[in-house]
This record gives structure tokens, sequence and C-alpha cells, in this order.
């Protein structure tokens, strides 16, 4: 959760629900449960659900084990 915005060039990424309060601002937010922004989306990427970017994470952390 995210009590304020996300500013510009920040890079959020959960396993579960993103939830902003505030906006997102020329930035990336990656939620694979879901993402929820109360307020603007400006120059933003958001990705919600199961992804490429997600899936790769956990590929690359189950080569580890």
């Amino acid at each position: 959760m995210v009590l304020g915005s996300v500013l510009d060039g920040s890079y959020i990424k959960a396993m579960g629900t993103v939830r902003v309060n505030g906006g997102v601002f020329h930035s990336t937010v990656l939620g694979e449960r879901g993402v929820s922004v109360q307020d603007a989306i400006v120059g933003s990427q958001i990705v919600a659900g199961a992804s490429k970017f997600v899936y790769t994470r956990i590929y690359e952390m189950l080569k580890k084990v």
C-alpha cells in the first residue's frame, strides 16, 4: 500500500495487490493480484494480474533453489 502518490521514475513490483491512495506519475507499477489507483495515472505503465514480469522473477528465484 502506498499512502501517497508514486512520483516520477519510481518502480513498484508486488506479488500481491498494489493500492495507491494518490496518483501515479511517470512510473511503473506491477501488481500480480491487481493495481488500484485512487487518483490520476499520468505517463505511467501499470500492469495488473499475472504477467511476464512476475513470471520472470519467479523463474529466476526457482533457478537459484
